[in-house]
């Protein structure tokens, strides 16, 4: 599946939010969706998935217009993965993951023996088998996480859009997320939080900022300290890591190294926030 944004603008109160924005998705790719808070990253990824609609400019899968796709249709080829659910979600975890097969059926129609066998599977395949009977919310978050990864297995999409999914997770579950979401092999696009996560994970990245992409490519071509700079307001230092050979980033605020950052805080001279 490749999916195609051209030109997409949307805006709320009159101000505008996304400004023109074009992108791609190659098939089988993770894409990364990097920049600042409030740079458009979830705005543009609600559009992808139909949660709201753009005012203007196409956002098309496999040729197809989004759209103006049934939402029956879309919800069999795309699936969403969010950073966190309603603490208050009274369902068992089989019951979440069987959510994943209502695209699959009509309004009325129960679970078949081959909707449970894919359930089950799916469960399985994320290493949550013994957990169809617990309650959503006794799990932690990585296992919320991977109970909403199963869910979509269950709705065998096409085509996946992960918003931060590892924002709120430790280091451990944040790795164990992105690995499964790897092994899935769908065509993802991903709005992360963490550049580290991107460079590991991503086959290419867009960089948004002010609602406009500002810079595509690989991970080496954009995880450049002047487009880092430029974007987030920050100096970084990138290479090499000694163990992996992955790209790593290393950061550090208004030209200074982190040590250097706390030594003029703990000046004399460093200035004290006035207060209100």
């Amino acid at each position: 599946m490749r999916l195609q944004a051209d030109h997409v603008n949307w805006s709320i109160d009159g101000k505008p939010i996304l400004r023109d924005v074009s992108l791609a998705v190659e098939p089988g790719t993770i894409t990364g969706l990097i920049g600042p808070n409030g740079s458009g990253k979830s705005t543009l990824l609600r559009c992808i998935y139909r949660a709201q609609k753009p005012d203007s400019g196409t956002i098309t899968l496999d040729g197809h217009d989004l759209i103006r796709m049934d939402s029956r249709e879309s919800a069999r080829r795309i699936a969403v993965v969010l950073q966190e659910y309603p603490s208050d979600f009274q369902f068992t975890v089989g019951e979440i993951v069987s959510m994943g097969r209502n695209p699959h059926k009509g309004m009325f129609d129960r679970d078949t023996p081959a909707d449970r066998g894919i359930i089950r599977d799916a469960l399985a395949r994320v290493g949550l088998a013994g957990f169809s009977h617990r309650n959503f919310n006794t799990l932690s978050g990585g296992e919320k996480q991977r109970v909403i990864i199963a869910r979509t297995l269950a709705q065998q999409p096409n085509f996946l859009v992960l918003d931060e999914p590892t924002n709120h997770l430790d280091i451990r579950y944040q790795l164990e997320t992105m690995e499964l979401v790897r092994d899935l092999g769908l065509t993802t696009l991903a709005a992360l939080h963490d550049l580290n996560i991107a460079a590991d994970y991503c086959d290419f990245i867009h960089v948004i900022d002010g609602g406009r992409i500002v810079a595509s490519g690989t991970p080496a071509e954009v995880l450049h300290p002047d487009i880092i700079a430029d974007v987030f307001g920050v100096g970084s230092s990138v290479g090499e890591d000694t163990m992996t050979g992955r790209l790593r980033i290393s950061f550090y605020l208004n030209g200074h190294s982190s040590r250097e950052a706390a030594a003029a805080r703990s000046s004399p001279n460093w200035p004290t926030p006035s207060r209100q």
